[in-house]
């Protein structure tokens, strides 16, 4: 990746979730906002309303077939967004999987607080194409009290020498629910 495909790179995420704390859980992301949480500390209560969203991510882009077949690497922003104007959550857990559905790494190293329409999101580099055209991050977030769900979406961002940029996002799709 170039200085300029970086400089893109970090544009695009500070426009997406504004300046905040970062931590860089592996060489190819970073993530920014919301406050670093232990995970010890928090108790079933602290978490008792809460989701598991399913966020398709692409890495890479295929395209054409046969021998003119090519690849088009995309660096994937996971935008997580509280929604609730009066209540926190914590997201908990932002796990990477490949096409094939095996675990690549968890990208939290520590929970994540966001306070009232605080948003917080993982970077993916656009030099890691380990996911391939079909990954996916599972995303676990949850909350003490009864909140509106939080808005967690996908965008890709790619450029590639001359041949332009390209960007598109993928929302999140809830596939399991914790209610007491």
């Amino acid at each position: 990746m170039t200085r300029i495909d970086r400089l893109v790179v970090l544009a695009l995420a500070l426009v997406l979730t504004g300046c905040g704390d970062s931590a860089l859980p592996s060489a190819s992301a970073a993530v920014y906002g919301g406050s670093p949480v232990s995970r010890d500390s928090l108790t079933p209560s602290d978490l008792a309303y809460g989701q598991v969203v399913y966020v398709p991510v692409y890495s890479e882009f295929g395209f054409g077939k046969g021998k003119g077949k090519k690849r088009y690497a995309f660096a994937v922003n996971v935008s997580i967004r509280n929604t609730d104007p009066k209540q926190s959550i914590t997201i908990t857990s932002a796990r990477y999987y490949d096409n094939d559905g095996k675990f690549l790494r968890e990208y939290l190293q520590d929970a994540r607080a966001l306070g009232p329409l605080d948003t917080t999101t993982v970077i993916v580099s656009q030099k890691d194409m380990t996911g391939g055209l079909g990954a996916n991050v599972i995303v676990e977030w949850g909350s003490g009290n009864a909140v509106s769900a939080p808005v967690i979406e996908a965008v890709m961002f790619g450029r590639r020498g001359t041949e332009g940029a390209a960007a598109f996002r993928s929302p999140g799709r809830v596939i399991e629910e914790r209610r007491p």
